[in-house]
């Protein structure tokens, strides 16, 4: 259930075909097989999460380059943000790698 809802939420964008003058962010906090919070994703599930966002042809920016776009009133191009929270040594470990 927590998977299929992850999985719901990520495809959001692409099934209410959000206009390209919008952007994404996406926010992950731990990529591991330990499925005991609702936070931690999959090595295998970031993998096809990854892989959908390269499917889609959109551009994946830094958040900088977000802010830099909003704030020079720059079109979105419909960009997509990856954001990590907490520095979970697994960001880098496997995260890292599939990106």
């Amino acid at each position: 259930m927590k998977s299929l809802l992850k999985d719901m939420i990520l495809a959001c964008g692409s099934v209410v075909g959000l206009p390209h003058d919008r952007a994404s962010i996406l926010m992950y906090h731990s990529i591991s097989d330990r499925s005991e919070y609702f936070s931690t994703v999959s090595p295998h599930q970031f993998a096809s999460h990854m892989a959908y966002l390269v499917s889609l042809k959109r551009p994946v920016i830094a958040l900088s380059e977000l802010v830099r776009r909003i704030t020079t009133h720059e079109p979105l191009g419909g960009a997509i943000v990856l954001t990590f929270d907490d520095g979970y040594q697994d960001n880098y470990t496997i995260a890292f790698p599939i990106l």
